[in-house]
């Protein structure tokens, strides 16, 4: 069994960018450890939002702001 996540390892999980095997230990990690699902959903709404913050890189500049 891997030791707890560290923030880097949740960031590389939440972005899917950790290798399949690697992903899959830290998939079981989270089903039996009581505080790194906690850690892992605080950063997932943290994300969020930031997400939140950034404007779309798609949208029209010349549109006004939504509301």
């Amino acid at each position: 069994m891997m030791d707890c996540l560290d923030d880097n390892t949740v960031n590389a999980y939440i972005e899917r960018v950790l290798p399949t095997a690697v992903r899959a230990q830290v998939a079981a990690h989270l089903d039996h450890c009581e505080a790194c699902p906690r850690l892992t959903g605080a950063a997932v709404r943290s994300t969020g939002e930031l997400a939140a913050t950034v404007p779309d890189a798609t949208a029209d500049p010349s549109a006004p702001p939504p509301r």
